[in-house]
């Protein structure tokens, strides 16, 4: 008998390899999720748009589920993957009716809230009360933990851009911000002069978990965070994870040009 894949023209073999390519990437599990602005977290006109978002995709690449990102503003997010139009949604602090409405995966970012800092200012602090000698500055409109100690008082200002400029200049001693945040606004925004003499005190002053959620009406719900939390916990294991967080603290993720993506 005639072995006729031996005979088979070069063509017909590279048709045939194309298929069987296409044909396993088209079965191949796929999530959509609605995404948002949340520098340096999440962003369409970030590299693996934030790092936030490259944890989810690897996560799920991990167990063979490819994500597609859908960017919306943040309520239409969460209303429409509350309905199931979508899988879920990235990345949320756990409320009492969101876990009503929503399976949460393991922490996908623990959003740490630091002491900014010039890099020759030492200090050590335990309660709020060893802050009440230092200039804190904050942004307006927004309310700070720090304010729980009548003895405090915030210096306001408009942006962080403006915190930093002035933490640089001594204007004010300690600046709290969210870590990556912070360090995002300081690559991006401001000159090596101001980059390069600031740090934050190891010791946070609060912690919040966020997390990729799907919505309970989705059939596989469960499923899917199952297979999502193991594929993070290979992140965790193996150090990609860190490292990710590692590249958007030294501006890594800055920036790209923007892939094509669906915005509704």
């Amino acid at each position: 008998m005639v072995d006729t894949f031996m005979v088979m023209p070069k063509y017909m073999f590279f048709h045939l390899l194309f298929y069987l390519s296409a044909l396993q990437a088209s079965d191949q599990e796929q999530v959509v999720l609605a995404n948002g602005e949340w520098l340096p977290y999440l962003s369409k006109s970030l590299k693996h748009y934030g790092v936030g978002s490259h944890i989810v995709t690897e996560s799920f690449a991990e167990e063979g589920v490819a994500v597609k990102y859908v960017f919306l503003p943040w309520k239409r997010a969460y209303e429409s993957s509350k309905k199931g139009k979508y899988h879920g949604t990235l990345i949320w602090s756990p409320s009492d009716e969101r876990k009503q409405l929503f399976l949460f995966s393991d922490s996908v970012v623990d959003g740490t809230s630091v002491l900014f800092k010039r890099k020759s200012h030492q200090f050590e602090w335990q309660t709020y009360e060893d802050l009440t000698d230092y200039r804190i500055g904050g942004l307006l409109g927004y309310v700070y933990q720090l304010e729980d100690n009548p003895n405090i008082g915030i210096i306001r200002v408009r942006t962080e851009i403006e915190a930093f400029k002035m933490l640089a200049k001594q204007h004010i001693d300690i600046f709290p911000s969210d870590l990556d945040v912070g360090y995002a606004t300081l690559h991006e925004s401001l000159p090596e002069d101001v980059v390069s003499v600031i740090d934050h005190h190891l010791k946070p002053y609060n912690v919040t978990s966020y997390h990729l959620i799907i919505s309970k009406k989705v059939k596989n719900a469960q499923a899917l965070i199952d297979k999502f939390n193991k594929g993070l916990s290979k992140l965790k294991m193996d150090g990609r994870y860190d490292r990710f967080f590692q590249d958007s603290r030294m501006g890594r993720y800055h920036v790209r040009e923007v892939e094509p993506i669906k915005s509704e």
